[in-house]
């Protein structure tokens, strides 16, 4: 079982605790002036926010170490006594906690019919590399693209990095807050602010091409404008938070749009090479639609944080994202795996988005905006 890195140890969870009870303690330091007391209960809160979080962190670095020791453990029992349990408790164990070298060491040493019918993704996923950069700290949206990656601020800053996560081109325009950025069967990208109420469309090279204007179709606000691409053309997603209710928009080739439906709440669509997909994001309702409108299945309650998030797609599969959770479905519903991001990182609230498979192997860029760090992932 990989290990995580040492400051997630017991004794870091120690020192968190010890400080955070140090911070509270700021609230009783005696008066000197006025200003003094409003002064120290702005610092305590800050203290014991930012502590409270890293103690929280590292207890569920902890939990989650401890459930994988676990099931790796139950796992060796079972097959040690040959038991006819060995294989589901695998699979459900990889499911958890896929790419995990000691779990798949116990897969392989399995007949030949499990270790053949494996998903991919339970081998696969896995942490590549990770950067380090100021830049990454506002993160509010990432893409892959050929030889790099694409991200969107909460400031509406667009950047190009290359697959080193060196910047290479920085784009001034009017955004405000990056919420997606997608790319079409052109390799053109898509990048959608709601708070402008405007999608910045540039080629792979990165050279504007067009600004869309939507703001007939939503009111300015955080969240609410999404989109996808591919071989069935551009659908966006447009979110009016006063009628509470997103239209699903067909962008055609001169830039016009016309809506294609309606549904109630927040909406976010995919494509993979089967169709267009759409997911109700309060129901958790799943719909196909194209080629043909089809209601597919809907997200068990709890089964993701709400409203779900589409993370990306690969040739049959929704790969969708909650709070540090990735979840991959087959088209039919199927659970293909369940996992945290925390194993990897310690960070809350990750960004994701990945698109097309282009090296063999897709991409997932994850970002916190309170961290000035990028993870790739490989699912």
């Amino acid at each position: 079982m990989s290990r995580l890195p040492d400051a997630k140890q017991p004794a870091e969870r120690d020192t968190c605790r010890r400080r955070f009870l140090e911070a509270q303690m700021l609230s009783n330091l005696p008066q000197t002036s006025c200003n003094l007391r409003e002064s120290v209960k702005s610092l305590n809160r800050v203290l014991s926010n930012e502590l409270r979080r890293n103690f929280e962190c590292v207890d569920d670095h902890a939990a989650i170490r401890r459930e994988g020791e676990r099931l790796t453990n139950q796992c060796a029992r079972l097959q040690a006594a040959g038991a006819a349990e060995t294989g589901p408790c695998l699979l459900e164990a990889l499911r958890r906690f896929p790419g995990d070298r000691e779990l798949l060491a116990l897969a392989d040493s399995q007949d030949g019919t499990f270790r053949n019918e494996l998903p991919d993704e339970l081998r696969r996923f896995r942490k590549v590399a990770e950067f380090r950069d100021d830049m990454f700290r506002r993160t509010s949206a990432t893409c892959a693209v050929p030889g790099g990656f694409w991200t969107g601020t909460i400031k509406g800053e667009l950047r190009r990095f290359d697959d080193a996560g060196t910047l290479k081109q920085e784009i001034q325009s009017d955004t405000r807050r990056i919420e997606k950025i997608f790319t079409d069967a052109r390799a053109n990208v898509w990048a959608c602010d709601p708070m402008a109420g405007i999608v910045i469309v540039t080629n792979p090279d990165g050279v504007v091409m067009h600004t869309l204007n939507l703001e007939e179709f939503l009111v300015p606000t955080q969240n609410g404008l999404t989109g996808c691409g591919g071989q069935f053309g551009v659908y966006l997603a447009a979110y009016d938070e006063a009628a509470d209710h997103s239209a699903i928009l067909k962008v055609a080739e001169d830039f016009s749009v016309s809506p294609v439906l309606a549904c109630p709440g927040h909406a976010y669509v995919t494509q993979t090479p089967q169709g267009v997909f759409m997911i109700e994001g309060f129901s958790g309702q799943v719909r196909q639609l194209r080629p043909e409108p089809t209601d597919l299945f809907t997200l068990p309650e709890g089964h993701m944080l709400r409203p779900v998030r589409v993370t990306g797609f690969s040739a049959d599969r929704l790969l969708l994202f909650g709070k540090n959770t990735l979840t991959v479905c087959s088209l039919q519903g199927e659970k293909i795996l369940q996992t945290s991001f925390m194993r990897f990182t310690s960070g809350c609230s990750l960004l994701a988005n990945m698109e097309r498979n282009w090296s063999g192997n897709s991409r997932l860029y994850l970002a916190n905006p309170n961290e000035p760090v990028m993870h790739v992932m490989e699912v």
